[in-house]
């Protein structure tokens, strides 16, 4: 038996609070600490607005060199909560590549479906628990064009849930005019 000496750098990443779950007994300690001797916090894309531009336009790139992506779609992409932050985006410009009818990505290629309707019926969605959950199962249901039982599936609830919770912004006159 031969000891082989190694150097390794480990890159790790969480949407957690470390610090809260180590002191809690959640996350071990041990590795908290080693993880803590270098710490690069990214903020979520939603706080960094002038970033949304540059990058949809190099996902663009990758999918489609000859599309070009209009400032009113990069708008309309400034405007968006993004709460599955850069993959999110880049599914959005993949999917908005897809469906583009012309040389160029417009608006309404990247627009989700009955968003606009409903937050205009809802008015600003509010920051709280239950304004991220409407954004992530709207969200859910653009992606899946409406398809409750794929959303479902991607949201990782049952159908039944997701159902219960869409009547229930129905009985509160909320989900009038959802996707």
């Amino acid at each position: 038996v031969r000891k082989v000496p190694v150097d390794a750098r480990i890159v790790a990443a969480s949407n957690r609070d470390l610090t809260a779950a180590a002191a809690e007994g959640k996350f071990r300690g041990d590795l908290y600490h080693r993880l803590q001797q270098f710490v690069l916090r990214i903020p979520p894309l939603r706080e960094r607005v002038e970033d949304i531009a540059p990058l949809a336009r190099h996902f663009l790139a990758e999918q489609n060199p000859r599309l070009t992506l209009s400032e009113a779609a990069v708008r309309v992409l400034e405007n968006r909560a993004w709460p599955g932050n850069v993959r999110e985006l880049r599914n959005a410009v993949i999917q908005a590549s897809l469906l583009a009818k012309g040389p160029s990505i417009e608006s309404e290629d990247v627009a989700i479906p009955g968003l606009v309707a409903l937050h205009q019926a809802v008015g600003a969605f509010d920051s709280g628990l239950d304004g991220m959950e409407r954004r992530a199962i709207l969200s859910a249901l653009a992606a899946s064009d409406g398809h409750q039982a794929k959303a479902a599936a991607q949201l990782g609830i049952s159908r039944r849930t997701l159902s219960r919770r869409l009547k229930n912004w129905d009985e509160c006159g909320i989900a009038a005019s959802r996707p």
